[in-house]
């Protein structure tokens, strides 16, 4: 899949970066090898999840990713790999580039549940997370429902 790098000055192809000025080859970025990708707001950020499996006769249900790849769209290097307990099926992010949405989905192939996650970016997880639940106005002592929130 083709896309244009915000600035306006690349074109990305699959794991290729090629200058629209001079038409040449600029740089390879693995991270982006056969990704679907999504640029944040500013455009010096890229969110990349590898393209579903084509369906095929061994395999007749195409299974989507668990992995969330972040590369900076300035010199197109990897800066974190997220693995995920469930399969991303798109994402998108918000016009403050604050807050990411991902459709994820879990299940066999027959039985699909999907849910919308929403994700905060830049919020570490740590020593502030009990002053933000106070905030929030959540008991700390609420039953855990079993998942862990990352923030990117």
């Amino acid at each position: 899949m083709e896309k244009f790098n915000p600035s306006g000055l690349d074109i990305i192809i699959n794991s290729e970066i090629w200058d629209t000025r001079s038409f040449k080859l600029v740089k390879t970025c693995s991270a982006l090898d056969q990704t679907n990708i999504v640029f944040n707001n500013k455009g010096d950020v890229i969110f990349a999840v590898p393209r579903p499996a084509v369906p095929s006769l061994d395999n007749p249900f195409a299974s989507f990713a668990k992995t969330l790849r972040v590369v900076d769209a300035t010199d197109y290097e990897l800066i974190t790999e997220l693995n995920h307990d469930k399969e991303i099926i798109d994402l998108t992010i918000d016009e403050d580039d604050s807050m990411l949405a991902m459709i994820e989905s879990s299940g066999s192939n027959f039985e699909m549940h999907s849910m919308c996650r929403i994700w905060e970016i830049g919020r570490t997880r740590g020593i502030d997370d009990d002053d933000w639940d106070e905030e929030d106005g959540e008991d700390e002592d609420e039953e855990d429902d079993g998942e862990d929130d990352v923030s990117f």
